[in-house]
């Protein structure tokens, strides 16, 4: 194959690129090597023992076609083995460190081989499908073209000229996808919104390193033109992607970054126009007062989408409409990311995201994991944007390790590389100092110990629901689940996750899973999580209460129960909200399983009602009641009330660095009705002569003054139970072990009370008695 033989729009410029003496001639060679397969070429050099692109990077497990055979183009030399020198990198350029080993075998994954494909990047570096039309894949040019152009001691490929070549023809097959109307597309999408903003941020980025060099003029040409319709297209008020409520935020905040970058990168005085509406209206009807801004694809909020949807690559970080969007977004993000007590990081609330699949994130983050970098440009307006990011001190203790360790850099790994890591993280500013960091993180609302509530709308039918006792802290959201544009929402509605103030997370649902979410696996598959949740609210431990409105409900500081209803699969689900516990009553479900996602550590001990003791990653079909799980001083009863088979599954999926953390999944199979009672102990539970958990709690519900004692046996034989107030009393007989016991004084029986009484006295021979003495001046016990 010749380059004669090429389409137009993708044929290399070589006249335009000048090339050292000697590479006009190696052009020629090329030009007339005979047209090999990649099969017979890779064979080839395989029989005559050649390493060539793979000296210095592992390509162990590519497909057959992993690089261009350079029958057209020639191939980028590969890493010097022992490099890149750790010590010649600036400290806020580290993060290129991971990306120059992969510089070599992404540009060389180029087609120069296929007339039809000349210029693809064909082997799945970044983004999923890896199809040629799916064009996020392309926007590695702006990662080659700051190779290319960047002038750095340790970067051996500045002003490289095979790297120019296939840079060149990657720009080419880019341009060439871009469709009249000016938007690139996507597998399933002739015009994608997500493709073209991000796109033209990335190509943007692409004409600017060029300029540094003066290199490839008409490919510079060529991207100002693709700019301008692709602007117009971003703005175009008319367009799907503009209606009402918005529901794709993250991919219009980068299309609002993209135009205004493209406004100042090229010459089209009218390209932002509309800009100043466009920001008006994604900051009304993407983050309106009381809502919630929604994760682009569909529905829930983007809590793991890089920390910040509204992140500063808006480039608009002074204009005080974003800044108000970016204030609610933060504020809604101190509710749903949860940081573990020991600060080895946080949790996402992942199951109340459409579109991304992901579990929790290390604290602190790494250089190159730091992609959402420039939203710390908001922190002198909110303040609370420091929450979320390494201090100053962690990044350079971070960075001092990286540049002093001995070891050899580890190259980035495919689908791992991010362009926007490049183009973002050496341009963030610092964070906050780490003392102040710890200030915020002390200030998160379900780190404080107040008792709360709180109901929160979204831009669509949507709610989320946080409530913190004493004991946990839960959030669930109900509505619709929204759609997923590509595909069905990833959205799992009801309760989400279930986190102790000083044990960290128990109970954590994912978002990309078959079963791996808290629910109720009824006949058929039947999944009330995947269906369409509407939720009522009572005041009180039953359905029998009050009716509680939504918006009364963040006042809200007591006993409350909450109805939810799916109609498509006909199960019913009441949770009763307590302090130092909660009460899960389904109803409607058939033959079927309750599914609990725990979240387990390596120091935990769960003990079974049947005396099993179950390990971390083994799994376990035990005749239970209950299960017992305990960490540290902290422990947490689940049960069921009744002796039957149930399995605690390990999943494999382990969180945080070291894998500290492991979800295992715990199966309660039951005939279609089953209460389910979760109760949080603190550790004077097991050190008296009665072994009970002993929680009572005064609060205001409306215009009275109500208190919940709950009390939960441990013994291993029933126990009698006696409740005494100021002006009432109460007897349980029997209490099972395990079993809870929630008692709610009204108004009148309690009006006068400064103490509640409780009395447990064990039956049998050895009669035993134990007295609580509670004080209910303030909540707790």
């Amino acid at each position: 194959m010749t380059t004669q033989n090429l389409p137009e729009h993708v044929r290399p410029q070589a006249p335009n690129v000048p090339l050292p003496s000697g590479s006009q001639a190696r052009v020629e060679r090329l030009d007339k090597t005979p047209a090999l397969t990649r099969r017979t070429m890779l064979l080839a050099t395989g029989a005559l023992g050649l390493s060539g692109f793979g000296a210095g990077f592992s390509l162990q497990g590519t497909p057959a076609h992993a690089e261009s055979p350079g029958l057209v183009l020639p191939l980028v030399d590969p890493l010097p083995g022992g490099l890149p020198d750790r010590e010649l990198f600036a400290p806020h350029e580290q993060v290129f460190g991971e990306f120059v080993g992969i510089v070599a075998p992404l540009a060389n994954s180029v087609v120069d081989d296929d007339p039809d494909l000349f210029g693809w990047m064909e082997d799945g570096w970044w983004r999923t499908p890896n199809d040629p039309r799916n064009s996020r894949i392309m926007e590695h040019v702006a990662t080659l073209s700051w190779f290319l152009c960047n002038d750095r001691e340790w970067n051996p490929y500045y002003l490289d000229d095979a790297l120019e070549r296939r840079l060149d023809a990657a720009i080419g097959y880019y341009l060439s996808l871009q469709g009249p109307s000016g938007a690139w597309p996507v597998t399933y999408q002739e015009e994608s919104l997500a493709t073209t903003g991000f796109g033209l941020s990335a190509l943007l980025a692409t004409l600017r390193n060029l300029r540094l060099e003066d290199r490839l003029p008409a490919r510079r040409q060529e991207i100002e033109a693709a700019a301008v319709p692709a602007a117009r297209w971003l703005m175009d008020l008319d367009r799907p992607h503009w209606s009402l409520p918005i529901r794709y935020a993250n991919q219009i905040a980068g299309a609002l970054a993209a135009v205004a970058d493209a406004a100042r990168t090229i010459p089209a005085p009218d390209l932002a126009a509309d800009l100043d509406t466009g920001i008006s209206l994604f900051a009304e009807h993407a983050a309106g007062p009381g809502r919630l801004l929604p994760r682009a694809i569909r529905t829930g909020p983007a809590v793991q989408h890089r920390h910040s949807v509204p992140r500063s690559r808006v480039g608009l970080s002074g204009n005080p409409l974003i800044v108000a969007a970016v204030e609610r977004f933060t504020e809604f993000l101190t509710f749903a990311l949860i940081y573990e007590p020991d600060s080895g990081g946080a949790y996402y609330f992942s199951s109340a995201c459409g579109g991304i699949a992901s579990s929790a994130r290390p604290d602190p983050l790494s250089e190159a994991g730091d992609t959402s970098g420039l939203a710390r440009d908001f922190i002198p307006q909110v303040p609370a944007v420091g929450t979320f990011f390494a201090s100053k001190e962690e990044k350079d203790a971070g960075r001092q390790a990286w540049a002093s360790d001995t070891r050899p850099v580890t190259p980035k790994s495919k689908g791992n590389t991010e362009p926007r890591s490049l183009l973002h993280g050496p341009l963030a500013p610092d964070n906050v100092t780490a003392s102040e960091r710890q200030a915020l993180l002390a200030a998160l609302p379900y780190q404080r110990p107040e008792t709360f509530t709180r109901h929160l709308v979204g831009t669509i039918d949507q709610n989320l629901l946080f409530v913190r006792r004493p004991g946990y802290y839960l959030g669930g959201v109900t509505g619709e689940r929204g759609d997923a544009g590509s595909g069905p929402s990833m959205v799992r509605l009801g309760s989400g996750f279930l986190w102790h103030p000083s044990a960290g997370m128990f109970i954590h649902s994912l978002n990309d899973t078959a079963d791996g979410h808290w629910t109720t696996l009824g006949d058929g598959g039947l999944d009330p999580a995947l269906s369409r949740l509407d939720a009522a609210y009572y005041d009180g431990p039953t359905t029998d209460g009050g009716r509680l409105e939504p918006d009364e409900l963040s006042a809200h500081e007591g006993t409350f129960t909450q109805r939810l209803v799916s109609a498509q699969t006909g199960i019913g689900t009441e949770t009763t909200f307590l302090a130092g516990g909660l009460t899960r009553r389904v109803t409607g479900a058939g033959s079927s399983q309750e599914v609990l996602p725990l979240t387990l550590r390596r120091e935990d001990v769960l003990t079974f009602s049947d005396g099993t003791t179950a390990l971390r990653g083994k799994e376990h079909p035990v005749l239970a009641e209950s299960v017992m799980i305990t960490r540290n001083d902290t422990s947490l009863l689940i049960s069921w009330g009744v002796s039957i088979p149930v399995t605690l599954e390990p999943t494999g999926r382990k969180y945080f660095v070291g894998g500290v953390s492991e979800q295992h999944l715990l199966r309660v199979p039951h005939s279609g009705d089953l209460t389910t009672q979760v109760t949080s102990l603190e550790p004077d539970t097991f050190t008296e002569r009665v072994r009970c958990s002993v929680t009572a709690v005064r609060h205001s519900q409306r215009d009275t003054s109500n208190v919940t004692v709950q009390v939960t046996s441990l013994e291993q034989n029933p126990v009698d139970i006696r409740i005494v107030a100021e002006h009432a009393s109460r007897s349980i007989d029997a209490l099972a072990p395990g079993a809870r016991t929630d008692q709610v004084f009204t108004a009148g029986q309690a009006r006068a009370a400064r103490t509640v009484v409780v009395i447990a006295t064990t039956t049998g021979s050895q009669s035993r008695t134990r007295v609580w003495r509670l004080n209910l001046e303030t909540p707790g016990h």
